[in-house]
This record gives structure tokens, sequence and C-alpha cells, in this order.
């Protein structure tokens, strides 16, 4: 008998890797006392959230890279990046930057907290790396600023209002914002992304990613109607200020408080089920 041992990762408690090396130690232990010789393969999974990083370098090795960026509350940290140097490839894992496993429930603050740092992980690695793709996981992300943080940090937009710019966007200053000026230049500039998504659903409405996954990440009940009213006129300005009217009823756009729907204003973006990916990409080969 052989066992695929193909866990995601129990969030909060264990990583992917850890939980596979569990499970094959257990294997293990079961062999030795009951002189069993089953079989294993290790193959850890990951849908676009805690632990993206670690499984496609365990599937595939490459190197491991720190670049100085800044959290969900513009405090600066270091963030890892994996480069695949042949493939022009760089791997990037959201939670490592905005994971809502940094902070306790009662302590989150998702109106205050922004996806900008994950928008200045990118230029630095399109400004020191030969990139031709990023790979981007989305899952296990404490913010709601629907991605706007990420378009500011790569500097593709500017949002204004009547006196001046307003900067490091976040909820909370969402219905400052008049106007949306975009800066062609610096979008042509990226790469292609790939953008790996752990839900299905639309941004907005009673079935938007938005409202539903707010809870978890420290939305109140109370504060989820100002939300939505906040994000539908904000959603509308981006959109049009893109010529992408619409795009937030699509499927897959309320991924991480809805970063997946700001990636999706950048051309050279595509939205993809991360496990689907990892499983076409690598299954076939291990176990066939």
């Amino acid at each position: 008998m052989k066992v695929l041992i193909a866990p995601d990762s129990y969030k909060g408690v264990y990583s992917t890797i850890e939980v596979s090396n569990i499970i094959k130690e257990a294997i293990k232990k079961y062999n030795l006392l009951y002189n069993r010789e089953i079989d294993y393969e290790m193959f850890p999974v990951s849908d676009g959230g805690e632990g993206f990083l670690e499984v496609f370098n365990f599937h595939k090795k490459g190197e491991i890279i720190k670049f100085e960026t800044i959290d969900f509350e513009f405090d600066k940290i270091e963030a890892e990046v994996l480069y695949y140097r042949d493939e022009k490839i760089v791997v990037i894992e959201s939670a490592r930057v905005i994971g809502i496993h940094y902070k306790k429930v009662d302590e989150r603050k998702p109106f205050y907290y922004s996806s900008k740092g994950i928008g200045i992980l990118i230029k630095k690695v399109i400004e020191n790396l030969d990139v031709e793709k990023i790979y981007i996981g989305l899952g296990g992300s404490t913010t709601v600023d629907l991605g706007l943080g990420i378009l500011e940090g790569l500097e593709v937009v500017r949002f204004l209002w009547k006196f001046g710019e307003v900067t490091n966007i976040t909820p909370i200053v969402w219905n400052k914002v008049e106007e949306i000026e975009i800066v062609k230049e610096n979008i042509e500039k990226l790469p292609k992304i790939k953008i790996f998504c752990d839900v299905n659903n639309p941004l907005l409405g009673e079935n938007g990613g938005l409202l539903i996954y707010a809870p978890q990440k420290g939305v109140k009940q109370e504060e989820l109607s100002r939300l939505e009213k906040d994000a539908s006129r904000i959603v509308r300005l981006v959109e049009k200020a893109f010529n992408k009217q619409g795009n937030y009823t699509k499927e897959k756009m309320g991924v991480a408080g809805g970063i997946s729907w700001g990636f999706s204003m950048l051309e050279k973006s595509e939205l993809i089920f991360g496990i689907d990916f990892i499983l076409e990409k690598n299954l076939k080969v291990q176990i066939y």
C-alpha cells in the first residue's frame, strides 16, 4: 500500500510542511511498531495561503531572497520571496506581509490596515531581479482594502481629493477620495502576474467575498454595511478610471479582502485557483 501525504496548512497551528512531516513520522512509527512496509509520498499543497512559498520550494528548490517592505500597519519588515533564476519567476506569499496570523482576533483593526507592503515588495523585486513572471498567493490576509494599497505601493495609481493626494490608503479614508489618477508608464513596466486564489466569490453583495470573510478579519457585524457602502463607491471610481466597469461582479474578485479585484485592474494579471495549479503541474508526476 502507498499513502499520498497531501495536506494543506492547519491555519494558525501547523504549516503545510509541518503537517506533512507529522503524518510521515506517524507512518514510520506504525511500520516499526507493527512490522509493516507502508510506502508514502509527501506532496504538500497550498491554495495560496500560509505555506504557499514553502510548498513551491518543496517541489522545486529556488533561491530565498529578502527585501525590506512594510506590514499592514506600515511598520518596516523584511519579507522573503522565492526566486527561480533560470525561469525568471518570483513567488510571493502575501500572508508573510499582511498575514492574519500576526494579530489576535480581538486586536484586529482592518479599517486601518493596508496591503501597500505587497505592492512595495513587487516593485523591489522588479527593480532588483531579472523577472518575467510573478506568482502571488493571496490566502490568509488580514486586510479588507480591496488591494488598493498594492496599487498605491506599485505607484500605478494616485488617490486624489480637494487637498491633494490621499496617501497610505486604507478603508477608513476611502470616503475622502474624489478622483483616481492612473500612472500608465508604471503599469507598462509590470511583468505578468499570476494570482493564486482560494475562493470563487465576487467582490460585493451578500455572496461577495468582502462581506462573507470580513468578520474573520476583525470587522464587526455593525460595521459591515459601512464597509460595503464605502467599498461600492470607491470600486466604481477605480473601475471607471481603468475602464473596467463591472469587474467586481466576476468570479474570484472577493479573494483576500478584495486584493484579487485590485490586481484585476492590471492588464498583465491572471486569476487562477491555487490548488488547481499545484495539482495539475505536479500530481501526475508524483503518482503516475
